[in-house]
């Protein structure tokens, strides 16, 4: 492959790598928090396209001011979900199978309401970020995907700020590492928990409606998404932040590079090839060993 083909497709990989970080990121916030696995996540990111849709495209509101609606409202939805169907859960003592069971009862509820709503076809999102092209150093870079990809950078440098610097952020990072001690000294683990569900639901709104301009805005958009997310997850480092992040971007480039050599309907597998022989070679992922933000449960 030429080197220039070869920097094009980095480039491009880039954008959607940064998408799956974003997402991944939601996963790991909520198994941090919880020790659970939501599949309901994906939804969310799906439900995030909707909203951008009907406030920017339906309702004349500014993007800008669209995606930060998206934002609380995902971030309202998520702490929803957090306060009622697992808080139940958890008050209940419910193992973790029945977490996972509910996670996709929830995403199944979450697509029918979608329909019910949006219906079963798909929209076209106006494409905000500008689609003219230029060239530099002979690779062709698309507006919107240094847009995506600069407005993923932040998001994630502001979370780690926050979770870093902030007394709320090392709050939620003192109850992920232990929840008694944490309620010991003062600290009030269920809120914290239903505010790490929120932003994790926050997140992955908003990286619902900046992959919008990129792909049609359909109920099933999810479900590709949060599983690639999953992926991603698992390549960096389950509990490891970084690890989302950089697995996520990993992910985007090599299924991007790969994509070249085999057809299109074969895409998709990349990924999971690509996590199975990190697997093997470290089965913690990446950065599942480094700095991780709870122990091993």
């Amino acid at each position: 492959m030429p080197i220039q083909i070869m920097l094009q497709r980095i480039v491009s990989g880039l954008a959607i790598g940064s998408m799956y970080s974003l997402v991944a990121l939601g996963h790991v916030l909520i198994w941090n928090a919880m020790g659970i696995l939501n599949f309901a996540h994906g939804e969310l990111v799906m439900l995030g396209a909707f909203l951008g849709l009907t406030f920017h495209v339906l309702w004349g509101i500014p993007f800008p001011i669209a995606l930060i609606l998206v934002g609380v409202t995902g971030a309202l939805i998520g702490g929803f979900l957090r306060r009622t169907i697992y808080y139940y859960l958890y008050r209940n003592n419910a193992v973790k199978e029945n977490y996972l069971i509910s996670s996709i009862g929830v995403s199944i509820l979450i697509i029918n309401i979608a329909l019910l709503i949006w219906g079963s076809i798909g929209f076209s999102f106006p494409d905000v970020f500008g689609n003219t092209p230029f060239t530099m150093a002979g690779v062709r870079f698309i507006p919107r995907n240094i847009w995506i990809f600069a407005i993923a950078v932040t998001i994630m440098i502001v979370l780690n700020v926050f979770l870093g610097r902030t007394k709320l952020g090392r709050a939620m990072r003192a109850a992920a590492q232990d929840k008694e001690t944490a309620s010991m000294i003062g600290i009030n683990v269920d809120l914290v928990d239903t505010l790490t569900f929120g932003i994790a639901a926050m997140i992955g709104s908003i990286a619902g409606v900046l992959l919008a301009p990129a792909m049609f805005v359909t109920v099933g958009m999810g479900q590709a998404i949060g599983l690639k997310a999953f992926t991603a997850a698992v390549i960096g480092g389950f509990t490891n932040i970084s690890g989302a992040i950089l697995g996520g971007v990993l992910l985007g480039v090599l299924e991007n590079i790969l994509g070249a050599f085999v057809p299109s309907n074969y895409k998709d597998v990349i990924s999971f090839v690509v996590m199975i022989l990190v697997l093997i070679i470290v089965p913690k992922g990446i950065l599942g060993g480094k700095g991780n933000d709870q122990d091993e449960r």
